[in-house]
């Protein structure tokens, strides 16, 4: 006959091999996992040196900011106009008629990302200085359009790095 002693003694080695197990099937898939989410994008500089094309959303800066300061060829520049283009371009991937990333304000991406679980944000978070948020409704001036008021403003706003940022997003 078994003792009380001997059951308790059982019951906490069976816990504490349940505890060794499953931390041993954690770590197993942590390191797999891991190695499938390789990417060869680590940041801008790579996307600058590289010749993959490039989706950033339609009718934002990042095109100008990618191709005049940054100093990427409008060639490889994709305009992509919603998420699910974003997320078709960058599964079709660039050797398939799709991108290699998509560069474009970190709410629209983290919103993007909030939706498109298999995606990621790579590399570092790099700064553009001037940016600044004014929106008027319906305002002519001179027969300038609003956007000309807006880039006015964006153009006077205080330089400083920490008025903007921008992040890349791949696979």
């Amino acid at each position: 006959m078994v003792s009380t002693l001997g059951r308790i003694v059982l019951i906490i080695w069976l816990f504490v091999v349940l505890i060794i197990k499953s931390s041993y099937t954690a770590s197993l898939t942590s390191i797999l996992t891991v190695q499938q989410l390789y990417s060869p994008i680590k940041g801008i500089e790579t996307l600058k040196t590289g010749d993959d094309p490039i989706g950033y959303q339609v009718g934002s800066f990042v095109e100008h900011y990618l191709s005049e300061e940054i100093g990427i060829d409008k060639s490889r520049l994709v305009a992509l106009g919603s998420p699910e283009e974003y997320a078709a371009a960058l599964q079709r991937g660039p050797e398939k008629g799709g991108v290699a990333a998509v560069v474009d304000e970190r709410p629209y991406i983290e919103l993007f990302l909030s939706s498109q679980c298999i995606f990621r944000i790579v590399g570092q978070e790099f700064t553009k200085s001037g940016w600044g948020f004014v929106r008027f409704a319906n305002i002519q001036i001179g027969g300038s359009s609003e956007l000309q008021v807006e880039l006015a403003i964006f153009n006077s706003i205080e330089r400083t790095p920490e008025n903007m940022s921008v992040s890349g997003l791949g696979i």
